[in-house]
Order: C-alpha cells, then structure tokens, then sequence
C-alpha cells in the first residue's frame, strides 16, 4: 500500500470506505500540510486545526477527487486558503473581542455614574409606589426572585406576575423622571439587579444572631444577665451555621422546583419541533411525489401532441458529404423521437445520440463518474480559458471544488432540482449533423414548468467515444464569472452567519 499512488488510495476510500488507504493518504501528505499551515497561521493550536480541517475537506470531496493522480497540489491550495481564511477569522475575533472590552468598561462606567445618582433618590421613591408594586419590585430585584417565585406569592401565572413587575418598574421610572432621571425601563432594571443589592460582610449573620439574643438576656434579672449574653454568643456560634444552611437548603429547593418546571416546559417544546419537522418531511415528501407525477403526466401529454403532429423535420436528418462511421446509423436513426425523462438509460456513449441520452441519464442520477466520461473540453484554449476565470474566483469557491474540471461537473449535476424550469420532463434530438471527428446536436427541452426550449449541442470524438464538447464564448465565459462570483458571496454569507 506504501508503493500505491494517491488516485490508488482515493479509490479505495471511495469505492469501499477504506481507512486504511485514507490513514496512508494523511500519513504521506500530513507534513506538508501542517507545515504550509504553520507558515501561514504562525500558531501550532491554529496549525493543527487547519491540519485537521483540510482532511476533513479531503474526506468529503473525494468522490470528486478521484480523477487526480497527485493530491499534492490540490491539498497545498486547499491548506493555503484555509490558512487564510483562519487568520482572518482570528483577527476579525481578536478585533470584536477588543472593541466588545471596550465597550463593556463604557457601559460599566455609566452604569456606576447613573447608579450613584439613583441611590440618593432610591428608597425614597420606592416609598411613594402602592403596596403591591413596593413588593413586587423589591421581589425582583432586591431578592432577585424570578417570575414564577413572585406568581407563586401572588397566586398569578409566571407571565401575569412579569406583568405586575413592568407595571411597577413603568412607574417607579416615572417617579425617578420627575427628578430629571430619563433613563429607560430595560435600563434601569438592569441597574437595580447589579447595584441594589450586595454581599454584607462576612459574620454579620452570627453576630445579628448573637445581638439577638443579648437583647432576650436583657430582659432578665440584673444578676445573671451577664451570663445569659455569654451563653447567648455560644449559642449563636453554634445555631447560626444550622440557621444559614436551612436557609441555603430551603433557596436550593426553590430553585429546584423553577429548574424541573423549566425542564418540563423544553421537553415540551421539543416534542412540538420534533412533530413539526416530521410533519415538514411528510409534507415535502407528498411535493415530491406530486412534482414527479406532474412531471410525467407532462411528459406523455407532450409525447401525444408529438403522436398527432408528426412534422416532417423531425423525421428527417441532414447529414455530411464526409464519410460518417458505421455507428452513425443508430444515432441518426434516435433523430426526432421524444424521450421521456424517465426513459433514458446509460446506453454508453459509441455515438453522439447514445452520448446526449447517457449524460443526460448521468445528470438526473447525479453520477460524476459518467459525466465525466461524456464530457470534454473542446480544445486547450477552452480549458485555459476556463482555468483562468476559475483562478479569479474567490478563495471559499476555489478551496471547495480545487479546479475547473470539478466546477464545470459540479454544474452538469441536475439530481436535486430546486424549480420545475430544471426537471426535465423529455427530449429530442431535432437535427444532427456527423463530420468527421465532431457532431452538432439541435436538441429540444420540455421542462417540467410547461416552457419549451431549444438549443444546439457539439459533440467530439476521442477514439471509438464521444463526448459533448465544452467551448466557451464570451457570454458563456460571463456566466461563468457571475456564478462563481454568487456562489462566493452564498459561502462568505454561511461563514459570518455562523
């Protein structure tokens, strides 16, 4: 296996998901990717997990990287561009963790400004709000009780108790804007819950417990008081830790019970996102089927209309004065018969007719492996042309499919339609011309939205095969610019998104 080539070990991967020939793939190619990303990238954590993404990237596009008989090249671009793209993510972090930091000490400042001005005026106003809503806000955000703990108290429901607290917070706000304070509801909801309340001093709870009891001991005779207020601060010392953690215990079960009502509410809406999901499934397949069986009524609806117009061009083929190979025949005789989608085979490609219904079957299917077969470059100046709108593509495009062949295959697949103007419902070839080593093929298209095309198809022969030529002109090259262009911006959009 050390001696197989890398097109070798792809293959194996691909065809019967070899580990083994995948381990021999990252263990020849690992120190150079790793060692381009650590150039790149300049840090060993970042290097590694560009390491780890572009083999990943490997794994994923090697169907489409079978072809290749080195994998060297593809794996440099590949770690390059990501090396990139992972520097820029970085700065990009590093500059909104900065810009966040500094607009959090911003917010912090503030909030300590408004806080110093509000706490001369607090208390006070608190003191002018009726009965319940004193409460409620003191609940909220003196004692830090949610919603459900304050509709417990008031025998509400948890959005009706959220209620009361905004009331109480509108107008609490109210009273604080008649002393010149115009500082938002959010706002100033936010400020209370920080600056209220805070920690008091470590053993003010033993020695209020103790103070407590002095004041019992008082109330006794002269003769032992003193005695009961040292027995007092023993037993504070020992009943206030019991007193603290029955108080924990008692916050702890609270809490319990909003966490296990919170719990049940997300069982809940999972169970509704799981039901809507199957339902969405069911529904798109239903569209599925009901897209297919569209297609075909269309199919044999245009397949009748064929049956009872018969036009003379369509039973008739120009040919060359050249000398036509024997496999013409059958090719000639397929001129003007309606194919329907669902008809067509891989019947091989020994002639132009079988080459236009096979690759056509492979698009349906999906099956790279046979469009690459029937697919062809019309020249080198095609392929250089193509090549070279492909490099000015942007990275995320580049680093996805590596090479122009793999774009320009990536186009021909049609197994997943997105509207009924890309099902195709059936075909015919309406003319077709053989001279020599080439073919042009007219071809009509009736599509599964009801519209009707036409157009015309080269086809080349390499040997005994023949396959559809790729020859770009101007606009067609524009096109391709556009796609690659749209599909860059899609893959920037996913990027930022997530």
């Amino acid at each position: 296996m050390v001696d197989d080539t890398d097109q070798i070990l792809i293959r194996a991967y691909v065809r019967r998901r070899c580990e083994q020939s995948f381990a021999e793939l990252v263990s020849r190619h690992v120190n150079l990717v790793h060692s381009t990303a650590q150039r790149i990238v300049r840090q060993a954590a970042l290097a590694e997990e560009v390491t780890q993404a572009v083999f990943l990237s490997l794994a994923q596009h090697s169907v489409r990287l079978q072809g290749r008989s080195s994998l060297t090249a593809w794996l440099y671009e590949t770690t390059r561009n990501l090396s990139i793209n992972t520097v820029r993510s970085e700065e990009r972090r590093r500059r909104r963790e900065c810009e966040a930091a500094t607009m959090k000490a911003i917010i912090v400042d503030e909030s300590q400004a408004t806080w110093h001005q509000l706490a001369l005026h607090l208390d006070e106003a608190i003191t002018q709000l009726k009965g319940v809503e004193r409460e409620v806000i003191l609940w909220r955000y003196f004692e830090h009780k949610t919603a459900e703990q304050i509709g417990v108290r008031l025998g509400l429901g948890p959005d009706a108790a959220q209620k009361r607290v905004a009331r109480a917070m509108d107008h609490l706000r109210a009273i604080f804007a008649k002393r010149g304070f115009t500082n938002s509801a959010a706002s100033l909801a936010a400020i209370l819950s920080a600056e209220a309340v805070k920690a008091a001093p470590a053993g003010l709870a033993v020695a209020a417990i103790a103070a407590a009891h002095g004041l019992g001991a008082s109330l006794t005779t002269n003769s032992t008081q003193a005695k009961i207020g040292i027995a007092a601060l023993v037993a504070a010392s020992v009943t206030a830790p019991i007193v603290l953690q029955h108080l924990a215990n008692q916050r702890l079960k609270g809490e319990v019970a909003v966490l296990r009502q919170q719990t049940a509410e997300m069982e809940t809406l999972r169970e509704d996102g799981e039901r809507l999901m199957a339902e969405a499934r069911s529904s798109e397949s239903q569209r599925a089927k009901e897209l297919a069986e569209l297609a075909r009524l269309r199919g044999e609806l245009v397949a009748l209309k064929a049956r009872e117009t018969k036009p003379e061009a369509m039973t008739k083929s120009k040919t060359s004065t050249k000398a036509v190979p024997k496999t013409a025949d059958a090719a000639h005789a397929s001129t003007g018969k309606l194919l329907l989608a669902g008809e067509m085979r891989n019947v091989g490609i020994a002639d132009p007719a079988s080459a236009y219904q096979t690759l056509q079957w492979a698009k349906m299917k999906g099956d790279t492996n046979v469009i690459r077969n029937a697919v062809a470059w019309r020249d080198e100046r095609t392929r250089a042309e193509a090549e070279a709108v492909f490099a000015g593509a942007p990275e995320a495009v580049r680093a996805k499919y590596g090479s122009a062949d793999e774009y320009m295959l990536h186009l021909f697949d049609r197994s997943k339609p997105h509207e009924d103007r890309d099902i195709l419902v059936s075909s015919r070839i309406l003319e077709q011309n053989v001279s020599g080593d080439e073919a042009s093929l007219q071809i009509e298209y009736n599509w599964a939205d009801g519209s009707t095309t036409t157009g015309p198809l080269t086809f080349v022969r390499m040997g005994n095969d023949w396959s559809q030529a790729l020859n770009f002109d101007p606009p067609a090259l524009g096109k391709m610019v556009s796609g690659l262009q749209t599909e860059g911006a899609a893959l920037a959009n996913q990027r930022e998104s997530k």
